[in-house]
């Protein structure tokens, strides 16, 4: 068990550790530059993790019957781990309610007096999954409905399409990450790579 061992380590499906420089990543076998010190690496990494390791196996599920909760519990988490690279910080337990409400109303289109159905999606679909392991007794989920979110006026239920809210969450970020690879987009740049460093660090 304790013998010394060669171990390439993954840090996303298509980018790995170089067991013989640390410091070093590699793409298919290739040293292309250094961990801590190139950008535009960071972002094709995070891309790739965020992808390969959550967004693809969302879209792969959708052709299983029964993995909507599944597929809801991926895009929810990735909203917010999305925002926080945004915001250049991580969300606290202050903050973290608004920061989702105003992510589902950029993704979504959202019009801001439907803030009420908003907490409860945080608080039904996000606290729900996460801290119960089920969505809680407002929210139900049906891949019938032609839209992502059904609101409705009385706040007492919610109804998700998991397959079009998922759409929703891999299509903004596929715009984040065209942001982020564009060089003037000084700011989220400079956030993203902050929130980055913290949580190499």
């Amino acid at each position: 068990f304790c013998q010394k061992m060669m171990v390439r380590t993954a840090i996303s499906p298509n980018f790995f550790l170089d067991p013989e420089m640390s410091e070093d990543i590699m793409k298919e076998e290739v040293v292309i530059n250094k961990y801590n010190n190139d950008l535009n690496t960071k972002i094709a990494i995070y891309e790739d993790r965020v992808n390969g390791w959550f967004l693809d196996m969302a879209r792969i599920l959708r052709e299983t019957q029964h993995a909507g909760f599944v597929i809801l519990m991926i895009s929810i988490s990735q909203i917010e781990g999305m925002e926080q690279f945004r915001m250049g910080k991580e969300t606290t337990s202050s903050d973290t309610r608004e920061v989702i409400k105003n992510a589902l109303m950029r993704i979504f289109a959202i019009p801001s007096q439907y803030e009420p159905a908003l907490n409860i999606i945080v608080n039904d679909v996000r606290h729900g999954l996460f801290h119960d392991g089920m969505v809680r007794k407002k929210i139900s989920i049906s891949t019938e409905l032609n839209v992502p979110i059904l609101l409705r006026e009385d706040n007492e239920t919610i109804i998700i399409n998991p397959h079009y809210f998922f759409d929703g969450v891999r299509a903004d970020f596929s715009r984040y990450i065209s942001q982020l690879t564009d060089p003037l987009s000084i700011e989220l740049r400079k956030n993203f790579e902050k929130r980055w460093d913290e949580l190499q660090s």
